[in-house]
């Protein structure tokens, strides 16, 4: 006869259990993530566009300086 023991732990701790409480603070928590990632992407955005606009100006100057020279 072949006996098989094994045991079964409950796994109802507190941690494993989901409340509407907990459920709701985490999705305000993920809410709040995303909304800070979405800003941080907008302001990176900007600072590209703020440094190409400013890259953009200084090739404009540069070539019109090197113009004005040569027609000289």
């Amino acid at each position: 006869m072949l006996l098989i023991y094994f045991n079964i732990f409950a796994q109802n701790s507190i941690k494993n259990n989901f409340t509407q409480k907990k459920i709701d603070r985490h999705i305000d928590y993920i809410d709040k993530k995303v909304t800070e990632y979405e800003t941080q992407l907008n302001e990176s955005y900007a600072a590209e566009d703020k440094a190409n606009l400013k890259e953009k100006i200084e090739l404009m100057t540069y070539s019109h300086y090197l113009n004005d020279h040569k027609t000289k």
